[in-house]
């Protein structure tokens, strides 16, 4: 599960395995814009102004979004 808290706008660091392929970040019904793969596991993202859990998705399938990756964030300044 990935865990990120940030203001809409902000590059955020999303931390995990298998992300090399990575093709989309939720933030909730946000989608992340400026996706850059940093390793297999490690990620940067431009969050959308909004709240609710991060999920990623790769060829092999979109993660579970789940209380350990609970995302609130707000619209940037």
């Amino acid at each position: 599960m990935w865990s990120v808290l940030a203001s809409g706008g902000n590059t955020v660091t999303i931390s995990g395995s298998n992300l090399t392929l990575t093709t989309a970040v939720h933030f909730g019904p946000g989608t992340a814009t400026g996706i850059s793969v940093v390793s297999d596991s490690q990620i940067t993202a431009n969050a959308p102004a909004g709240s609710g859990s991060v999920t990623v998705t790769t060829p092999g399938g979109t993660s579970m979004p789940g209380l350990g990756n609970a995302c609130p964030r707000q619209a940037a300044d």
